[in-house]
């Protein structure tokens, strides 16, 4: 996918003007990156450069958002979030977007580590108590050589009565409960997030957002910090929260 994805693939969601769409176009074009791959220093500049008030990205973003609230466009919509994700993380501008059959063989082929996943789908990517989902495959398979999973869910009773079930079948995996609260339309930009950490591979640590609105679902890759920042976050909200217990978020 181009490198101007994110923001061209919310005119195919159809709930934006051809007016915003065309400044988001344009702000991109204007944006596009080199194509080699970036250092971690490199990639700390050009984030910084992009984050900073004054750059052409967050201008036009500020003039999408004002364009969003002429027309009515809902603070929840895919593309409001878009818009919130690229302001606050605008190296994504140049991330890949893949499709979940990808990013389930991405997962498949982790050797060892773990994998956290961040979640307000109380399904857990199972269908209990019968297996399910693009990802269960890839779970059951990782779980038999030996790598850990760990679930952040958005608390329900529904959510609790899946992952009762889930870990009775497969021990391995852990599954805590996080408020709804966290889920915030005002403080999440997308659903759902998901953290892969190898013990022998680099980058050591990967992450993928889960995009706004997509059907069938993609994934935007995270930039490196982003993924560190992730993680953090991850083992932050995994040390509050417990698998018996109601948590408040901190």
């Amino acid at each position: 996918m181009s490198k101007i994805a994110l923001l061209v693939s919310i005119m195919a969601l159809g709930i934006a003007s051809a007016s915003w769409v065309f400044a988001a176009i344009n702000s991109m074009r204007r944006l596009r990156l080199a194509a080699r791959p970036l250092d971690s220093n490199e990639e700390y500049i050009r984030a910084s450069a992009l984050l900073d008030a004054r750059s052409f990205l967050q201008e036009a973003l500020k003039t999408i958002a004002t364009q969003m609230d002429l027309e009515g466009v809902s603070r929840t919509s895919p593309a409001r979030r878009l818009a919130r994700l690229l302001a606050g993380s605008p190296i994504l501008a140049a991330s890949q977007v893949i499709a979940d059959v990808r990013l389930a063989q991405i997962e498949r082929d982790l050797e060892s580590g773990e994998v956290w996943i961040v979640t307000n789908n109380d399904a857990i990517e199972f269908t209990a108590p019968q297996m399910g989902g693009a990802f269960a495959g890839a779970v059951v398979s990782n779980l038999s050589e030996g790598l850990k999973y760990r679930y952040l869910v958005a608390d329900s009773m529904l959510a609790r009565e899946r992952a009762a079930r889930i870990v009775s079948d497969y021990p391995a995996i852990d599954i805590r409960f996080i408020p709804a609260s966290y889920w915030s339309p005002s403080d999440r930009f997308v659903d759902e997030f998901v953290i892969y950490v190898s013990n022998n591979r680099d980058p050591r640590v990967q992450g993928y957002y889960l995009y706004p609105g997509s059907s069938p679902l993609k994934w935007i890759e995270m930039d490196q910090g982003a993924a560190n920042a992730r993680y953090g976050e991850a083992q932050a909200q995994w040390s509050l929260a417990s698998a018996g217990q109601d948590q408040t978020k901190s």
